[in-house]
């Protein structure tokens, strides 16, 4: 009976050190499995903090590897609505991307230079816009000054449902939830590689951006070192995108005025200083609206817009809007975009700075008591333009065929 109760003893000693050895072997292979299956994720995490490729960590940059930061522009609601969240601007210029290439935020005509911010956004519409004017209260409850570039698509109706808002809009602070997001991403990670391939063939190059301003070369024929189409061209694509894009079948949304009314009121609240402008245009994009059968639309636009606060035009037929189309262009980037020096021009019509140095003819306040003989003169002014420059006139009149 002893012999029996040793044996069985000694079987089951033996079979529980089989189990801790089976359960230690298992833990060994789980903690193994998780290691290997972390470092991948460790080191997309890594590579994405080293290289941040939107520019919204402060990592340190260095020429050749992340200095340029090409996927800022492709991200361009995300790294702004984060740096609104960081930097807490006093000041900020809103508007398409119009706004983005032309004003300059360092500007010594804005209440706060030092403090100011270009939050343009490609492409925006009324009620983006009024999220992000939102967003910038909700982060700077001692903001100053709003300068807002209004233009003409922006007030349009869409079939289409609009773009998805950026998650981060409305947020005042930076969570951990929100940098894993950016971080521990496959996106982020095939970004990080594009900005370091783009960096290791464009050495030398500047930030894309300057406090969300778009930085564009000084060449007219290159942009950050690279060729681009001829002055025609740009031209070409832009009139016949906005003509297929934003005039066909626009209607005026009244949806938008309100909006629009709604950020007037709300910054008067607050006690914000509030520049509106209406953008310039070339003329030859006026033309692409007049052949779309918008005038008297647009006309109603500028009334609509002049009823609810004073605003300044800058699209009418004046010594900058009228430049001749040319690879020598000096105020007008492509078919819709003016140069820095132009969004000078308008920065110190609008801020009343050193307005001796804008063109006389640049730049109308509008109000519900000029806003009728503003717009007759535009008409005759239209039409003086057209006999001036037929080439013109026929090369909007083909693209609209």
């Amino acid at each position: 009976m002893m012999k029996f109760t040793l044996f069985s003893r000694s079987r089951g000693s033996i079979k529980n050190k089989k189990i801790q050895q089976d359960n230690h072997n298992y833990r060994k292979f789980n903690w193994t499995l998780l290691i290997v299956s972390l470092l991948p994720v460790l080191f997309i995490g890594f590579f994405n903090i080293a290289v941040d490729p939107y520019g919204i960590l402060s990592t340190p940059s260095f020429s050749g590897f992340n200095q340029f930061k090409p996927e800022q522009d492709t991200h361009n609601s995300l790294v702004k609505t984060i740096d609104v969240i960081r930097f807490k601007p006093t000041t900020v210029l809103l508007g398409s991307s119009r706004v983005i290439i032309g004003l300059d935020p360092s500007h010594p005509g804005l209440i706060d230079s030092q403090n100011a911010y270009n939050l343009g956004i490609p492409a925006i519409h009324l009620p983006e816009l009024n999220h992000y004017v939102e967003h910038v209260i909700i982060n700077q409850s001692q903001a100053k000054q709003m300068v807002i570039g209004l233009d003409f698509f922006m007030f349009g109706e869409f079939d289409k449902d609009p773009r998805k808002l950026n998650d981060n809009l409305g947020k005042n602070k930076i969570s951990l939830n929100m940098l894993m997001d950016i971080l521990i991403s496959w996106q982020t990670f095939e970004d990080s590689q594009s900005t370091v391939i783009a960096n290791l063939n464009s050495k030398g190059i500047e930030n894309y951006y300057f406090r969300g301003m778009r930085i564009i070369g000084d060449s007219n024929n290159k942009i950050n070192g690279r060729l681009i189409p001829n002055m025609r061209t740009r031209f070409q694509k832009d009139i016949s995108s906005y003509l297929e894009w934003y005039y066909s079948n626009y209607k005026l949304s009244n949806n938008a005025l309100e909006i629009y009314k709604e950020i007037v009121d709300l910054c008067q609240r607050k006690n914000i200083d509030i520049k509106v402008f209406i953008s310039p245009e070339s003329a030859s994009q006026l033309e692409a609206i007049r052949l779309a059968g918008l005038w008297s639309v647009f006309e109603q636009w500028k009334r609509e817009l002049s009823q609810i606060t004073p605003l300044w035009d800058f699209s009418g037929y004046n010594s900058i809007t009228t430049e001749p189309i040319s690879d020598d262009m000096e105020y007008f980037l492509d078919g819709t975009h003016y140069s820095k020096q132009v969004g000078d021009w308008v920065l110190n019509r609008v801020l009343s700075y050193q307005e001796k140095s804008v063109p006389k003819d640049f730049g109308i306040l509008i109000t519900p008591e000029n806003i009728e003989s503003h717009l007759a003169k535009i008409r005759g002014e239209r039409e003086l333009w057209a006999k001036q420059h037929p080439d013109e006139v026929m090369f909007v009149e083909d693209l609209k065929e």
